[in-house]
C-alpha cells in the first residue's frame, strides 16, 4: 500500500466549515466507511500488509455485530458528509478516524477535543487512549503521553492465528470538572460573599453617622 498524500486544494476547507454532532445509529454504514478508509490509507507506513488486513477484518466485524453499548459517538460532518469520528468509552477513547483526504486539517483535534469535554462534564480526571503507531504524534501533540507499549492480540479467522498489532497507551490528565452540585456551593459562597460585604459597608456607614 502507497502513504496516501492530502490534496493541498482541502486545506483548511475542513476546519472552518466542520460541524460537530452526536453519532446516530443511521450513521452506522458512513461510520464503517471512514474506518476502513482511514486504516487502509493512514496506517499503511506503519503496520505491515497482514496487520493491516487483519485491522480491517476486525474492525469489519466489529460494525457486523454493532457499537459496542455505552459508547459514546460524535461525527465531524461536512456539507452533509461524515468525514470522521471519535468515541468515548467509560475512561477510554474508543474511536479517532477521519477520512484520509481530510487528515492533519484540524478534523481529529475537533473531535477530540469533543471527547474531552464530554469526559470532563462526566467529571472524569484522565483520559486513556490505545493508539496506534500512526496516531501517537497526533495524541502527543495533544498533551497525552506514552505510559506503555502495548500489544493488540486480534484472533485472524482467515489464517486460523493470532496477529499482534503494536499500539501505544496513552494517557492524559483532564481539567477537574464542576458537577451541579459543586456550582450550586459555589453560587451560594459568592451570595454569601456579597451579602456579608454588604453588611459590612452598612454597618461603617452607620457607625459614621453615630459619631
Amino acid at each position: 500500500m502507497n502513504e496516501f498524500k492530502i490534496d493541498p486544494n482541502m486545506k483548511n476547507r475542513a476546519s472552518r466549515f466542520i460541524i460537530i454532532r452526536r453519532g446516530k445509529s443511521e450513521d452506522r454504514k458512513e461510520l464503517f466507511q471512514v474506518t476502513m478508509e482511514s486504516i487502509a490509507a493512514l496506517c499503511a507506513k506503519d503496520y505491515t500488509c497482514e496487520q493491516l488486513q487483519c485491522l480491517l477484518r476486525d474492525k469489519t466485524e466489529r460494525f457486523r455485530q454493532g457499537i459496542k453499548l455505552g459508547e459514546t459517538i460524535f461525527v465531524a460532518q461536512l456539507e452533509g458528509k461524515i468525514i470522521g469520528y471519535s468515541s468515548l468509552l467509560s475512561r477510554s477513547i474508543g474511536a479517532m478516524f477521519v477520512l484520509p483526504q481530510y487528515a492533519r486539517q484540524g478534523v481529529g483535534k475537533k473531535l477530540l477535543e469533543t471527547i474531552e469535554a464530554e469526559a470532563i462534564a462526566r467529571d472524569l480526571k484522565f483520559l486513556i487512549a490505545i493508539a496506534s503507531l500512526t496516531g501517537v504524534p497526533f495524541y502527543q501533540a495533544c498533551g497525552y503521553r506514552c505510559l506503555e507499549n502495548y500489544s493488540l492480540s486480534i484472533g485472524d479467522r482467515e489464517i486460523g492465528s493470532q496477529i499482534n498489532i503494536p499500539c501505544i497507551r496513552m494517557k492524559k490528565k483532564l481539567l477537574p470538572g464542576i458537577n451541579t452540585k459543586q456550582t450550586v456551593n459555589l453560587d451560594r459562597w459568592i451570595a454569601i460573599k456579597k451579602i456579608t460585604k454588604f453588611i459590612f459597608k452598612a454597618d461603617r456607614i452607620y457607625q459614621k453617622k453615630s459619631q
